[in-house]
Formats: C-alpha cells, structure tokens, sequence
C-alpha cells in the first residue's frame, strides 16, 4: 500500500519511482485534497501523463455534488465512484476486489496490444510474423498466464490464453 497526502506527493512517487505503474493496479482517490478537483487532476495525470490505462481508478468524495458521477467516470476513465456515505467496509472490499481483478485483466490485454504492435512493425513478411508469434507463444507470460495462437483453416490467426495448444481447441 502506498499513501499519499495530496497531489503533488503522490505525482512525485510516481515520478521519482517508474516502476510504480507497473505494480500500482488500483488507487483510491479522494477527488476534493488541495483543491476541488485536485483528486480530478490526479486520475487526469495518470491516464494522459504515464499513459497508464489499466490502472483502476476509484474515486471517493463527501461532497458528490461537486463532481458529476457520469461526468467524470466518462471524462476521466474512472473505474468506480463512492461517495464517503457509500464506503461501508463491504462496499469497499468489493469494489477494490473488483478492481484488481478488472486490473489484472486489462493489464494483459495492454500487455498483448503492445507485443502484437511489435510484432507487426518488425516482421517484413509474412513467414518472419509467424516466426515472431511462434516464439511470442513459446514464451511465458508469468502469473498463470501463457498466451497461445493457432490459425484456422483459412489462415484466421487466434491468439489467446485458452488451451489452443491441443489440436482439438483450434
């Protein structure tokens, strides 16, 4: 867990250790800290500055009327909005369970898309392309999970983490 008392110090981790995206899945963010919609400038920093799209966002505030739910989760790519009324220990528990799984889901996902762009700006031609995904495919991808590919009879690509190394899944 890592605790931040306002905006400024919490860009700063950020800034001052990188690697943070990478292990951060979710944080919970008070929208109202150093000013109104410091909490607002906080999830805008996250998603446009480090580009970090699968990082959950929870938004939490006492003061709801101030910051539309619809708005912002549109406007911000917020994953959740708890007013502090709303954020019983149940409630809470839920929703950042919720969110690390929804996480852990997005983060392969963006993980996939970025080697899949890799892998088609460097193969040249179609037999280096399938060279890449055979070898993209025969590495692990670590925590339980391993992406496989297969093509179908008229050479439709599938690539996932189903059993697709069984002949039969194809």
């Amino acid at each position: 867990l890592h605790h931040a008392n306002g905006v400024e110090e919490a860009k700063g981790m950020f800034q001052k250790d990188p690697t943070l995206t990478r292990r951060i899945s979710v944080a919970l963010v008070d929208v109202v800290m150093e000013t109104e919609h410091a909490g607002l400038d906080f999830c805008q920093f996250i998603r446009d500055n480090l580009g970090k799209q699968a990082m959950q966002l929870i938004l939490r505030t006492g003061q709801p009327g101030r910051a539309p739910p619809r708005r912002i989760i549109d406007e911000y790519n917020i994953s959740g909005y708890l007013t502090k009324l709303e954020a019983s220990g149940d409630r809470l528990y839920m929703t950042m369970k919720s969110a690390i799984q929804k996480y852990y889901e997005s983060a392969v996902n963006e993980s996939l898309v970025q080697q899949m762009d890799v892998l088609y700006s460097a193969a040249a031609t179609p037999e280096a392309l399938l060279a890449a995904h055979t070898k993209l495919v025969q590495e692990d991808r670590g925590a339980d999970v391993s992406f496989n590919a297969a093509y179908d009879y008229f050479g439709q690509y599938y690539y996932g983490s189903g059993c697709f190394r069984e002949k039969a899944a194809y």
